[in-house]
């Protein structure tokens, strides 16, 4: 598939319908304070489309996931869905590059993460990262940190940790957030996680 867009400064439609659903819903009442200062901020610089020129398009073998995934996404989010579902065909997947500790053992191939926004993203820019993490079935993320603060909202349930926490149950809809360089996880269970994460590379450190 390839992207075609009118101008330097049009963004991919599929993208736009999708960033627009994703603010949606996690400016929505009721969200983390830290989590709706965050959105704020990146919602505020992609009002400028970036360079829309993306990598090819492409699956792993988690992502036979997706389709399960889907079968699970509550009606609340049914908008939301739509746009990423649209989107995905577009997606680069790719494993994570580095194993951490902790990782459950099907880890390794049960897994997959692609970048919608970011400097390997649809959309190539510096100063925002959004991209979504794919785990099948009782699969459990290693532990890892990075500089960027981040936020997850989630398509479906699933389980997140960081040094703040212990292992919390997250709905599908609700967010989680962590401060820069802070150590988390997260983690699936019957159903495969789908959650979307926003990090600011410009906080790196409080």
């Amino acid at each position: 598939m390839t992207i075609t867009v009118s101008t330097a400064q049009a963004r991919f439609s599929p993208l736009s319908v999708f960033l627009s659903c994703l603010f949606e819903n996690i400016l929505s009442e009721g969200q983390d304070e830290k989590v709706s200062s965050l959105a704020c901020r990146l919602q505020n610089r992609l009002l400028v489309p970036g360079d829309q020129q993306p990598p090819a398009p492409g699956r792993i073998g988690a992502c036979h996931a997706l389709k399960d995934a889907q079968s699970s996404v509550p009606p609340s989010l049914t908008s939301l869905s739509d746009a990423f579902f649209a989107l995905e065909p577009f997606l680069t997947w790719t494993p994570r590059p580095k194993v951490g500790p902790n990782a459950s053992s099907n880890w390794a191939n049960g897994h997959a993460n692609a970048t919608m926004v970011g400097v390997d993203g649809l959309e190539k820019r510096s100063d925002a990262i959004i991209g979504v993490s794919l785990l099948e079935r009782n699969v459990r993320y290693p532990d890892h940190h990075h500089p960027p603060e981040e936020a997850y909202l989630l398509l479906t349930s699933g389980c997140f940790k960081n040094e703040q926490t212990s292992w919390n149950e997250i709905r599908a809809g609700q967010t989680f957030y962590n401060r820069p360089h802070t150590m988390h996880a997260m983690a699936s269970g019957v159903h495969p996680l789908i959650a979307f994460w926003l990090l600011d590379p410009n906080t790196s450190a409080f």
